[in-house]
């Protein structure tokens, strides 16, 4: 459908230039050229093919940037309340540990059991989280570029990531149970 701009001058034009040289560079002759064409016509918001596509994704990169730092944040917390409640775990347990080493028990093998027991917990919620995720991704399909909501690399490389998160975050108390003094461990 061919318009007269004059019969409907609020219909912008839009005009793109393919070329292999640098576009803004061309800006200045594009410019002397419609000028000859036709002086009343108007040329504003001269902008780079990358400039647009930048522009039109913006909204979207600023979402997807401000949920990245929410999800580091909440990685963040998760890794700082399971080591807060293996720490208070390990110290509850400090004088059953300080009897398990008192008979015998390898200073390796504390630490082993404690990241175990941290591990299965950890283990656990990744399921619970797993299935979760999965029920609610059908919502979340309009937001994902380049990926499927179900895509396995992505949820393995997650799990994984989350996994081992977890297990930093108790490695602390089980390095210090397995450095627990059995004496002092019996006293309290």
């Amino acid at each position: 459908l061919y318009v007269p701009t004059t019969q409907f001058p609020a219909l912008a034009l839009t005009w793109v230039l393919n070329t292999d040289a640098d576009p803004l560079a061309l800006v200045p002759i594009v410019q002397r050229h419609v000028r000859e064409l036709d002086p009343n016509l108007p040329i504003f918001q001269v902008r780079t093919m990358e400039e647009v596509a930048a522009r039109s994704v913006e909204r979207r990169r600023w979402t997807m940037t401000l949920l990245a730092w929410f999800a580091v944040l909440a990685v963040a917390m998760a890794a700082a309340g399971i080591y807060g409640v293996m720490a208070h775990l390990v110290s509850l347990r400090t004088p059953e540990i300080g009897v398990r080493l008192t008979l015998g028990a390898k200073p390796g093998a504390v630490m082993a059991q404690v990241l175990r027991e941290g591990a299965t917990q950890a283990a656990i919620g990744l399921l619970i989280g797993l299935a979760a995720s999965l029920a609610l991704m059908r919502g979340m399909r309009t937001i994902l570029f380049g990926i499927e909501p179900t895509d396995p690399i992505t949820l393995v490389s997650v799990g994984v990531s989350l996994m081992i998160v977890a297990l930093l975050a108790v490695a602390v108390p089980a390095v210090r149970a397995m450095r627990v003094d059995p004496i002092t461990a019996l006293r309290q």
